[in-house]
């Protein structure tokens, strides 16, 4: 599996010049937990709810102030074709719990802490599916050998 077939939502983006205001109403329009942020169509910063709260309102910043005030510039993301060991490690190294995942410059998704948990979830109902129905109703009679 590549890192954008297990991105569930798509990128949400905003200009870096639009205010705190503008950035929560989206947040809970579209109802995530982070937008991309950028400057024309490059990517210059992510911004989370907490990034608003914890840099922008508990500091008493203007409901007007622009959004890249309180948005990190540090932005780690991830290659579109990256397999899954490749997020493991980019999200245990950058310490997020987002990655734009980029195809060149184009951001065509963001891969998140929680996408590879329902992935590693899913992945393991199926391994263990077989073993409890074996836990259930016993074990399957070995077939008869086709050759004696």
């Amino acid at each position: 599996m590549k890192a954008r077939d297990i991105a569930m939502k798509p990128p949400v983006v905003i200009q870096g010049d639009a205010t705190l205001e503008q950035a929560a109403l989206l947040i809970d329009a579209r109802n995530v937990g982070s937008l991309l942020v950028l400057d024309g169509e490059r990517l210059v910063g992510i911004v989370t709810d907490r990034d608003i709260v914890v840099r922008g309102v508990a500091r008493a910043y203007s409901h007007t102030a622009r959004i890249d005030s309180v948005m990190s510039t540090d932005v780690a993301t991830i290659g579109a074709d990256a397999d899954l060991e490749e997020a493991y490690r980019r999200i245990g190294t950058a310490g997020a719990r987002r990655l734009p995942v980029v195809e060149g410059e184009r951001i065509v998704g963001v891969l998140t802490v929680d996408d590879l948990l329902l992935h590693s979830v899913t992945d393991l109902e199926r391994l263990a599916h077989p073993v409890v129905g074996e836990l259930a109703f016993g074990h399957h009679p070995a077939p008869v050998p086709a050759v004696r």
